[in-house]
């Protein structure tokens, strides 16, 4: 988890971006244009608010932006829906990722960077949630129905992505979101305070 990404398209990103499993590889990441935020990780968290559920494989997958300013706070995104992926967020809203057509080819697009974002400021996460949202997914076919069950799951995601980024255990906070995410938010963060 201390190795410095080096890998990643713009050479050596210094301190601030620690490589770890989830670590974006730009140089690998389709479509992507130059100039993209360089500090990124993407990928899923297993969740569980029993242990029975943890045996059945839920998963929220997450995409993380990190600000190169060591007291930049930290912000959770998410949509709403209920199950609208919140990589509309990333890539319509106030992510740091725009998709265009570069011509009239099937498969012609490019990922560059927004002009202005979140992420400018702020170090960002966007959750896809509950399971089965986006490409939040469960290893067999149940998700959970009630959202006491996704709030659970949720401050499971929170504790096991502040200890992988232990950096953001004591910075300020926020959860933020839309439509259907602020009933989420509401419930999220009762939780949290319990």
């Amino acid at each position: 988890m201390g190795l410095i990404a080096t890998v990643l398209v713009g050479g050596a990103l210094g301190n601030y971006c620690t490589k770890n499993e989830h670590t974006v590889d730009l140089g690998e990441l389709p479509y992507a244009a130059s100039g993209l935020h360089e500090c990124q990780y993407a990928g899923p968290i297993h969740v569980s608010y029993s242990q029975d559920s943890k045996s059945k494989g839920h998963n929220l997958f997450y995409w993380f932006f990190k600000n190169k300013n060591a007291s930049a706070p930290l912000l959770l995104w998410i949509n709403g829906g209920p199950g609208a992926t919140s990589m509309m967020g990333v890539f319509m809203e106030g992510g740091p990722l725009r998709v265009r057509r570069k011509s009239s080819g099937a498969d012609d697009f490019e990922i560059y960077p927004a002009t202005k974002s979140w992420a400018d400021d702020y170090s960002i996460i966007f959750l896809d949630q509950p399971v089965g949202t986006g490409f939040s997914y469960s290893e067999v076919h149940d998700t959970c129905h009630h959202m006491s069950c996704g709030g659970k799951e949720f401050v499971d995601f929170l504790t096991q992505f502040l200890d992988m980024y232990p950096e953001f255990w004591n910075k300020r906070f926020f959860l933020t979101g839309e439509s259907f995410g602020g009933k989420y938010l509401a419930l999220f963060t009762q939780m949290i305070l319990e």
